[in-house]
């Protein structure tokens, strides 16, 4: 099992709670877990990352799948932070009753759109502003086994962002 700050070798996994309510949007969530994979497969990076919530509202399960928003993993390499984007390897918004959401997808993502450099600037369903680190770079990030996974921040389309740690 994965415990928080650990340095390891693929497959790189785990899970995040947060029982704390927060809002995305104008959703309120009571609680969320998030569980991740980071692997190789046939010398290609798979992501993949599922979450379940708790709406704070209980007649407003389905709130958090009006809301735009964007997921991103949180991964220490050397000491720096950067972010994989979660776009394309989630799979539906579960509802907010604490079951996990379906269909999530494991898949290789680019090497050139691995890993973001930063989130300032970022806007939800927007690719403009967003660098990435380069090709041989994020080569280099994910075969030197220097990556722990750090957290899971939800990104808001009015910016604000949560940190599931």
């Amino acid at each position: 099992m994965f415990c928080y700050g650990q340095v390891t070798s693929f497959p790189l996994e785990g899970e995040f709670h947060n029982y704390a309510t927060f809002s995305v949007g104008s959703c309120s969530v009571s609680n969320m877990t998030v569980k991740y994979k980071l692997n190789t497969v046939a010398n290609e990076p798979s992501v993949l990352l599922n979450f379940k919530w708790e709406a704070y509202e209980t007649a407003d399960d389905n709130c958090l799948s009006r809301e735009q928003f964007e997921m991103f993993i949180e991964v220490g390499i050397d000491g720096k932070s950067v972010y994989i984007p979660a776009t394309g390897i989630l799979g539906t918004t579960p509802r907010g009753n604490n079951d996990w959401g379906y269909n999530p997808f494991v898949v290789p993502p680019d090497w050139d759109k691995l890993f973001l450099i930063s989130l300032r600037g970022v806007k939800v369903g927007n690719s403009a502003g967003r660098v990435y680190v380069s090709n041989d770079m994020a080569r280099t990030y994910w075969s030197s086994g220097n990556m722990k996974v750090n957290s899971v921040i939800l990104l808001d389309k009015l910016g604000n962002k949560k940190a599931i740690q």
